[in-house]
């Protein structure tokens, strides 16, 4: 298994490099492609590593090559977000020296810090492109209908799909991830961009394009549910709210939404699962509750510096509550991942890089750029979601942060020049 991992790992990373070294913006696409690829683990001289980071460290170096000999002129990325990205790194290295375990500690920095603030370049030199923006939604969409149609299959139980989830009840499917959380982390946002983009740029693209971004979306929509991620399809739900305010015909669209609410609540399974959730007989509701008070007594015995990067699961085990057993990796809420992880400058880092993103989403919709539209819906369902769940600190969605401020913070052009948004 070694030598097949040791020899793709090589076949890969050195393909990655090359295709990003012919077109830095070809590259960024195939790494998009490669984000799965982080669950393909193995090691190298001893060092554990994974397939994504071998794609994504080779893509970088052959960006770099590309514009360092002067092949096209290297991203023009503000010096606000380079700054930024300094002060994330060095937050992260705080995280590291406040860890237990400072050497896996260091392994979680370079993963969800280091590696996808290197890949910056990269997505700048596609979201400075309306064309290359196209490309990589296309892109993005087909990705959503295989997770989606496998998710199908192994609901069908015509493809295989891992325990106990498959056996719960009601059954839930992981598609091509390793559980269900983590395919519906990925999959909201980019489904939220998806239909975003659909809907406001419906005058701008062809009608191929926005009917398969569409599709995709609703590929998307569906894997969510048959992983039965509530907590996606909510925040799912109020990105098409959202949506609807720019939508051709808003009050057809309302109307729609209100007879959705309604019936939902009027059907008896439905009515039954908002009642166990508001009064807690659920079991995910109950495990979330319990986990963010002991999380709660870990925030007040560590303010200031937290538990470290990888610190938490032996700092609840001290400050848990009695009645929780069930062993959790994360608290299951942005805000408590942070600070827990990374101490109140974490905390203060966290707040200045969504302000920032504010800011650039208010100006792209004064402007009444089309592209703050999609950006809005997308954040708007990662940060709900990432009300009960995690956002971030997980190798693909750390780099899918990444992209999805490159494509917010950076104005597109029908040419494939670079623009900064000031």
């Amino acid at each position: 298994m070694s030598d097949w991992f040791l020899l793709g790992f090589i076949v890969l990373s050195l393909t990655a490099g090359a295709v990003a070294w012919w077109r830095p913006q070809a590259g960024a696409l195939l790494l998009v492609l490669a984000l799965p690829a982080y669950q393909v683990r193995g090691s190298i001289f001893h060092l554990p590593t994974t397939l994504l980071e071998g794609m994504l460290l080779l893509a970088v170096a052959g960006a770099v090559l590309h514009w360092w000999s002067g092949r096209s002129p290297w991203p023009r990325i503000p010096s606000t977000w380079l700054v930024f990205a300094g002060l994330w790194l060095g937050v992260g290295v705080v995280g590291v020296l406040a860890a237990p375990d400072h050497w896996q500690a260091l392994g979680l920095w370079r993963a969800y810090f280091l590696e996808p603030l290197l890949t910056i370049p990269l997505w700048w030199s596609v979201a400075s492109s309306e064309v290359w923006r196209i490309r990589l939604l296309n892109l993005v969409a087909v990705q959503l209908v295989v997770i989606g149609s496998i998710a199908v299959l192994q609901r069908l139980g015509w493809v295989w799909s891992p325990s106990p989830w498959i056996e719960e009840s009601p059954a839930r499917v992981t598609s091509w991830f390793a559980y269900p959380n983590a395919a519906a982390l990925y999959v909201a946002p980019l489904t939220a961009y998806l239909f975003g983009a659909a809907i406001r740029l419906r005058e701008r693209i062809s009608v191929v394009h926005s009917s398969l971004w569409i599709t995709a979306a609703l590929f998307g929509f569906f894997t969510c549910f048959l992983v039965y991620s509530r907590g996606a399809l909510f925040a799912l739900g109020v990105g098409i709210v959202l949506t609807s305010f720019w939508a051709a015909h808003r009050k057809r669209w309302w109307t729609v939404i209100a007879l959705v609410i309604v019936v939902g609540l009027l059907l008896p399974a439905t009515r039954q699962v908002v009642t166990k959730v508001l009064t807690k007989q659920d079991t995910s509701t109950d495990v979330r509750s319990v986990l963010w008070q002991g999380t709660w007594r870990v925030v007040r015995a560590e303010p200031i510096s937290g538990a470290g990067l990888g610190g938490f699961p032996v700092a609840y085990q001290k400050y848990k509550l009695p009645q929780h057993i069930e062993f959790l990796q994360y608290p299951h809420n942005a805000l408590l991942n942070v600070w827990t992880e990374l101490g109140i400058l974490g905390v203060v880092a966290s707040c200045i890089g969504v302000f920032g993103l504010g800011v650039a989403l208010f100006r792209g919709l004064r402007r009444r750029d089309p592209w703050a539209v999609p950006a809005l819906i997308a954040w708007s369902v990662l940060l709900i979601h990432g009300m009960i769940d995690v956002p971030y600190f997980k190798n693909d969605l750390a780099v899918l942060a990444v992209l999805l401020a490159a494509l917010t913070v950076c104005a597109p052009t029908g040419e494939n020049k670079n623009v900064v948004r000031h």
